[in-house]
């Protein structure tokens, strides 16, 4: 379990895809809400994001996710509109990765 380098990852943009599908699918990387933020600002792999990681119990219930949404179940096109009004949460900026 290594967030950073997998922010450093999705910070050089080649393997999103992967991520989105083996890496956050995954119920232990359930702690590292900005791994999913940081791909949805990115915005290649929405879709992705979608399919294998936001329809996982461990995400659609994930309360700093769901704090974003303002207790709503979370989805792209709802987390891309929180960060675009500037909502970056504490896990996001810790990592520096707001805006790339």
């Amino acid at each position: 379990d290594h967030p950073e380098l997998v922010l450093a990852l999705i910070k050089k943009g080649t393997v999103d895809s992967t991520i989105a599908q083996h890496v956050l699918s995954q119920p232990h990387w359930k702690d590292h809400p900005e791994l999913v933020l940081a791909l949805i600002k990115r915005g290649t792999v929405d879709g992705w994001i979608a399919t294998y990681a936001l329809s996982q119990p461990h995400w659609k219930d994930h309360s700093e996710l769901r704090a974003l949404m303002n207790g709503e179940e979370p989805t792209v096109a709802r987390l891309r509109s929180a960060l675009r009004q500037g909502k970056t949460p504490d896990c996001l900026r810790a990592f520096g990765f707001l805006g790339r």
